[in-house]
C-alpha cells in the first residue's frame, strides 16, 4: 500500500500544515487530506507546490509499505 510521507517531511522541516498551506497558496483542507492520508488522488500541480516548498523531489511525498496484503 502506498501513504504520503507529507506528515514527517513537515515536522523535519519545523514546518505546520498551516505555513505550507500559505506557501504553498494550496487550500488547507487538501493539504490536511493528505497529511492523514485520506486524499485519494492529487494533481501534478499539487505534488510539485509541495515539493517547491519542501524543497524535494514529489517521488520523496510517497512510500509504499510492505505489509502483505489479504486474499
Amino acid at each position: 500500500m502506498t501513504r504520503f510521507r507529507l506528515a514527517e517531511l513537515l515536522e523535519a522541516a519545523g514546518m505546520t500544515q498551516t505555513e505550507l498551506h500559505l506557501r504553498s497558496r494550496l487550500a488547507y483542507s487538501t493539504i490536511n487530506a493528505i497529511v492523514h492520508n485520506k486524499a485519494r488522488q492529487i494533481s501534478l500541480d499539487t505534488l510539485d507546490a509541495i515539493a517547491e516548498v519542501l524543497d524535494c523531489e514529489p517521488g520523496d511525498l510517497f512510500v509504499r509499505d510492505s505489509k502483505p496484503r489479504r486474499k
